[in-house]
């Protein structure tokens, strides 16, 4: 493969669309041959200009392989931090500029900083994106991916529910692929600290959905309260949920058709 992408590099302009790629695959090559050095240099480059989930894990293998991750990863959330930082969000923004956002939540969650994690999602600067790029699902779904695993089976014994099996299943790319990650940086991280924060973030997502006035949104909401009923049956603790349901119910009186898509997520689905 070494051979290969020093061709097309080779060949490449410099301005290709293409050379990102080869970049990082001949990175890639590099640690592969034993030379993390070379690849640590130019991932390095690289991830300042194409800030990707595999070019950032590939960074850190070789960070790692040489003994400068603990260096370079306080390094690398400062350039995620800048780039989103620098986006006129009300202007307009490109994939990308979210796709920086999302992964800056993601490695904080790699990294077992889940608290940094939790307040960057929760940063209302930022918007929400769609489905793979939406910071709130990213670090909820990791959240959730890790204090299942730190807990491991709940507290009556019994595997996750449909609710939580499907949250996993469809979360963002990001926590599909590179989920097993997460589940190694679990076990530092109390599972009760983990789920908590995934149901904040969840809630979030609830107020999100309402706010968006139609049954579309609203239907949407339910399934969010739906994996926050989970979450809680999973700890032990029901209680919690039924108040933070009820609550709804009587914040949102005056909406009928909210009432009637929670009440079709919750009541018709115990």
């Amino acid at each position: 493969m070494l051979t290969w992408t020093d061709d097309g590099l080779s060949k490449l302009p410099a301005k290709s669309g293409y050379r990102p790629m080869l970049v990082e695959a001949h990175g890639q090559a590099l640690l592969r041959l034993k030379r993390p050095r070379e690849a640590f240099e130019e991932l390095r480059a690289l991830f300042r200009n194409h800030m990707t989930p595999s070019v950032y894990l590939l960074l850190r293998e070789a960070a790692q392989s040489i003994g400068r991750w603990e260096k370079l990863y306080p390094s690398l959330v400062m350039d995620m931090h800048e780039h989103v930082a620098m986006v006129d969000w009300e202007m307009g923004y490109l994939d990308e500029d979210v796709h920086a956002a999302e992964l800056m939540g993601f490695a904080h969650l790699v990294e077992s900083d889940w608290q940094k994690a939790l307040e960057w999602a929760l940063n209302a600067e930022l918007p929400t994106g769609w489905h793979d790029a939406n910071l709130l699902k990213v670090v909820a779904t990791g959240l959730l991916r890790m204090g299942l695993a730190s807990r491991g089976k709940g507290k009556t014994g019994k595997q996750p529910d449909e609710a939580l099996t499907q949250a996993l299943n469809n979360a963002p790319d990001i926590i599909r692929k590179y989920g097993d990650l997460l589940e190694s940086a679990a076990h530092r991280s109390p599972a009760r600290s983990l789920l908590n924060s995934a149901v904040k973030l969840y809630e979030r997502m609830v107020e999100q959905e309402i706010g968006g006035r139609d049954r579309d949104h609203y239907a949407r909401a339910g399934a969010h309260c739906r994996v926050i009923r989970a979450i809680r049956r999973w700890q032990g603790r029901e209680a919690a949920f039924d108040r933070y349901y009820q609550g709804l119910l009587v914040t949102h009186s005056r909406r009928p058709a909210l009432e009637d898509e929670l009440r079709r997520a919750i009541e018709k689905s115990r």
